[in-house]
């Protein structure tokens, strides 16, 4: 999707920067130059969101995995305290 963007802002930046453009042509490319400026923008914002958002999902998860795993040590170490210790 970013690939057809690209292209076509480029196509609209060539045709409004032409001078074989025709002076009411050039307004109509102008203004499509600019929109997909806003549309690109408002496509690499949303997929930065969604990084993001996988990005925290799977550093929850492996902080999930290593509570647990800690918790087990830390019981396991408790206990072989407590039977190590003398009566």
């Amino acid at each position: 999707m970013v690939e057809s963007m690209e292209r076509l802002l480029k196509m609209a930046l060539r045709f409004a920067e032409s001078k074989y453009t025709r002076s009411e042509e050039r307004a109509k490319w102008t203004r499509l130059a600019d929109q997909p400026l806003w549309y690109k923008d408002q496509i690499l914002r949303a997929m930065t969101w969604e990084a993001l958002d996988q990005d925290y999902d799977r550093l929850r998860g492996k902080c999930t995995i290593n509570e647990k795993r800690n918790r087990r040590h830390v019981s396991s170490a408790l206990s072989q305290l407590r039977l190590s210790r003398p009566s």
